[in-house]
Order: C-alpha cells, then structure tokens, then sequence
C-alpha cells in the first residue's frame, strides 16, 4: 500500500516553464490560472520543506526516494532554465 505522501508525488505534474509563459502571457483564463498557480506553489514549498530537511546532512548508501525525487525535480528546473537563458 502507497503512503498519502507517495500518492500526491505521483497526482500533482508540476508546471513546465512553456507553461508558465503561457500563464504569464493570459492563455488561460483567471480561475485556471489562479488555481494552477496554487498547486504550483503548494508543490514547489513540499520539495523546499523536503530540502531543509536534507541540508547539512550526509549521503546515506540507499539513497532514499524522497531526497532521489527532489534532486530529479531540482534538475529538471535547472534544465529548463538554463535553456532559457540560451534563447
């Protein structure tokens, strides 16, 4: 059986940076745009939470799921951006 915290990884797609643009740009409607923005945050605060608890701490061998989950994620961002900033 999945733990609740396992379930809402797996539910909530976090927002790609076109996305983000698309919002910036009015694409969506205000009540879309509104609640995407909230999931976002709500999401983006979980890895910030998750990544306090990680500072300053060393490596275990097995590497737990929720600190592989936040670097994949921390990554992905990174990635983005940095295309971005090629453009």
């Amino acid at each position: 059986m999945k733990k609740y915290t396992e379930y809402l990884e797996e539910k909530y797609i976090p927002l790609t940076r076109d996305e983000m643009d698309g919002l910036r740009t009015g694409v969506c409607s205000a009540n879309d745009t509104e609640g995407m923005l909230l999931d976002e945050i709500d999401y983006l605060r979980g890895l910030l939470s998750e990544s306090y608890n990680w500072l300053g701490r060393k490596a275990r061998s097995p590497m737990p799921k929720r600190y592989t989950n936040l670097m994949r994620e921390a990554y992905r961002i990174y990635r983005e951006e940095k295309g971005a900033r090629k453009v």
